[in-house]
């Protein structure tokens, strides 16, 4: 879905603003936010961790890109709870 792909983007980007508006788009459509994590949120990160790795971004823009990510997360946080996700731990 090109939405995801939008959402993976803007966290790769460190756009808060869109991040949490596409997550909230995608909540709104009944997109289930397994599904919005899985297929939106980890892609950009590991996007970002790759080019970390690369040395093609540095230690500010992946905080950037994880508080983009923690933007999105505060709007599928209440619904992962109510579909039972167990929650392994804090990033």
């Amino acid at each position: 879905m090109a939405k995801y792909q939008e959402l993976a983007d803007a966290i790769i980007k460190g756009d808060n603003t869109a991040s949490k508006e596409i997550a909230e788009k995608l909540v709104a459509d009944g997109v289930k936010a397994t599904e919005i994590l899985n297929d939106g949120l980890v892609p950009g990160m590991n996007v970002v961790g790759t080019k970390f790795k690369a040395n093609e971004m540095y230690i500010p823009e992946v905080l950037i890109a994880a508080r983009a990510m923690h933007a999105a997360m505060d709007i599928i946080k209440p619904l992962l709870a109510e579909a039972g996700a167990e929650m392994k731990g804090t990033v």
